[in-house]
């Protein structure tokens, strides 16, 4: 995936943080690249207990925290100096995204 063209092109990324007690696919080397890369990355964050989400901008790994209950990383809704976080309106532009399969 990230040696595609499709994922090279792509200026904002929208990724899902690896569960795995779900025995979700691992999204790290991704996130990672696309960080490494200079691209926009876009996480959720649930927001309420019917698991309604919205994704976040981050600018670094630093940017997630462990989440109950089951501990998936997570962006906050603020960055460390008070200030919101962008949301992902990162669909407006050449994107790549990755979300696990029901």
């Amino acid at each position: 995936v990230i040696a595609s063209s499709f994922f090279q092109r792509a200026r904002n990324v929208g990724l899902y943080i690896t569960c795995e007690r779900l025995r979700e696919v691992d999204t790290m080397a991704l996130l990672q690249a696309a960080l490494q890369q200079g691209k926009q990355c876009y996480v959720p964050l649930v927001e309420d207990s019917q698991s309604n989400m919205t994704l976040l901008h981050i600018d670094s790994l630093a940017d997630l925290h462990p989440a109950p209950p089951f501990g998936i990383l997570e962006p906050t809704m603020q960055h460390q100096d008070g200030t919101d976080r962008q949301s992902g309106a990162w669909w407006l532009e050449p994107a790549a995204d990755a979300w696990p399969g029901l």
